[in-house]
């Protein structure tokens, strides 16, 4: 498992597949007709980019978005998403305030706060799946901005009655790796970061792929490809931020030196939105992030079933910070964290 904050002073752009879990729950009924949905199911988290195993880091051109398709029957579809590229570094937004130590801030890659015009972009689709010419599934969407259509196509690499997984096998509009999970749970269904830390206090893990800092890499070393491997977050580490349902915080020794400070954070105003913050602290016990620091900060969507049950995240780390190299963060990765999946 890979150390972030090793990481911290490296260039990288990283989409981020996460499993872990949280908070109060909402009423679920559960949604009906989804038998001839791709999967069975109604509404996928999802990930994808452009980044790949061995590709140049020297390119620093990597994009991620992370968000939710919704399949309709009628061979209707609708994709929400957010998106950051190294080429348009944003930096980060605060998310929250309800934080631990009392009074601190919850960062998140700007423009995945809530209440930010034109966020989620959204997306008309149609699909097809299992005909002449489309074995598995095929995604058209249209972009009503530019006026452009995009195209996926995507395999079912796992499928139960209560959660199934679609992996990306090809697009024409550049990406390459994705993966998305999902469920027929009802729309507004909510899930708090303290219910997934009391409820599924696991450690979650899964693959990523992080685009990173040709000539100041992890602990100084250049990195001069696109790195892959397998990463976690440990739920049952975390503890739950007194006087919220929303926010759960840890400190760890990390190997680079020092101790590293992490953030899982909900909102109950946005179903399936996760923030997650990591930064390294040096010998403080706790410590607020201050935002004027480079913190790691990963979009997250939570994994979640058609009963409820929680299985993980997916999400992008776009931790985008425009100082210049060698010295400007730039993390992009792709990466899937589940526990317990059905299939």
């Amino acid at each position: 498992m890979r150390s972030f904050s090793v990481l911290r002073n490296s260039i990288s752009v990283r989409v981020l597949v996460a499993a872990l879990l949280g908070g109060s729950v909402a009423a679920l009924p559960t949604q009906a007709s989804a038998t001839t949905l791709p999967g069975n199911q109604l509404y996928y988290a999802f990930a994808v980019s452009n980044v790949y195993s061995g590709a140049p880091n020297s390119a620093e051109d990597y994009w991620g978005r992370v968000g939710q398709y919704t399949f309709n029957t009628d061979g209707t579809a609708t994709e929400s998403f957010w998106f950051w590229s190294q080429t348009n570094p944003l930096g980060h937004a605060i998310a929250a305030d309800n934080s631990c130590p009392t009074g601190c801030h919850v960062l998140t890659p700007t423009n995945y706060q809530n209440g930010v015009v034109g966020y989620p972009r959204v997306l008309s689709g149609t699909w097809t799946q299992g005909v002449t010419g489309c074995p598995d599934l095929c995604i058209s969407w249209y972009d009503p901005n530019s006026g452009t259509y995009s195209n996926e196509t995507w395999q079912v690499t796992g499928s139960s009655s209560d959660l199934s997984k679609i992996t990306l096998e090809s697009s024409d509009y550049g990406a390459v790796t994705g993966w998305a999970f999902g469920g027929s749970y009802h729309a507004g269904f909510v899930m708090s970061a303290k219910y997934i830390h009391d409820n599924y206090p696991a450690t979650y893990s899964g693959p990523y792929c992080e685009a990173a800092n040709p000539n100041n890499g992890a602990g100084g070393n250049p990195d001069p490809y696109v790195a892959c491997g397998t990463t976690s977050i440990p739920v049952g580490s975390f503890t739950a931020c007194p006087n919220t349902n929303d926010c759960l915080s840890r400190v760890a020794a990390c190997t680079c030196g020092g101790n590293d400070k992490y953030y899982l954070a909900t909102s109950a105003s946005a179903p399936g939105k996760v923030w997650y913050e990591l930064y390294n602290i040096g010998n403080n016990t706790d410590y607020c992030p201050q935002t004027t620091q480079h913190e790691h900060v990963v979009a997250l969507r939570q994994i979640l079933g058609t009963s409820g049950h929680f299985y993980g995240f997916v999400g992008i780390e776009a931790s985008l910070y425009p100082d210049g190299a060698p010295n400007n963060m730039l993390y992009l990765t792709i990466e899937n964290e589940t526990n317990g999946l059905p299939f």
